[in-house]
């Protein structure tokens, strides 16, 4: 569990990056009119409530050739190679030509065997 200090840190770095990129977005960066103000205003309580986005103390991870790699990639890579193997599998059954929406399918696919994988991994 973190402390009440790294929380505190998490909580000002996610408020900082938020209002950056709220305010870059918007392209006022450097104004000082009227409407930088009603952006600030609007963007200050989107970046307060990035608060409760503290970031967790260290992501799931398991050590491949002495080097820590996170979980969430390994999913995202098997996902990946899971859609890969489905289009083959679809184009060497001729069903590729019968099915429509080929790339969303083939997606689909992947994300579920990734978070399939990612469920039976970390357990939650």
């Amino acid at each position: 569990m973190s402390t009440r200090g790294e929380r505190l840190t998490y909580c000002i770095a996610n408020v900082t990056a938020a209002l950056t990129a709220l305010y870059t977005l918007f392209g006022v960066a450097g104004r000082y009119d009227g409407l930088s103000r009603i952006i600030w205003c609007r963007a200050l309580p989107v970046a307060v409530l990035a608060c409760a986005l503290e970031g967790c103390g260290a992501a799931p991870s398991f050590s491949l050739v002495g080097a820590y790699f996170p979980v969430w990639l390994a999913s995202a890579v098997v996902g990946g190679l899971a859609a890969l193997i489905a289009r083959l599998v679809f184009v060497a059954t001729g069903l590729s030509t019968e099915l429509p929406f080929q790339l969303f399918v083939c997606a689909a696919i992947g994300t579920l065997v990734g978070i399939l994988l990612w469920l039976l991994w970390v357990g939650g």
